[in-house]
């Protein structure tokens, strides 16, 4: 099941592309890198970092990154 302690992961997530998957029933909040490894294959992604933020109308992260606010 995926709740709010998900979302809350993936929220502040550096890695933009960081995403909540989906994978053999288990909910979990995995980085880019992790979704191209063997113990991913059959990973659903449903949703990453960048489009939560953007379904949430949050600071962007890389303006953060870039003004040095992070």
């Amino acid at each position: 099941m995926i709740d709010e302690t998900h979302v809350a992961e993936l929220l502040p997530a550096r890695d933009d592309d960081a995403g909540l998957i989906l994978l053999e029933g288990t909910a979990q909040v995995v980085d880019a890198a992790s979704l191209t490894q063997e113990d991913h294959a059959g990973a659903a992604v449903l949703l990453t970092q960048a489009e939560l933020v953007d379904r949430l109308g949050t600071v962007d992260r890389k303006q953060e990154r870039a003004s040095g606010e992070l």
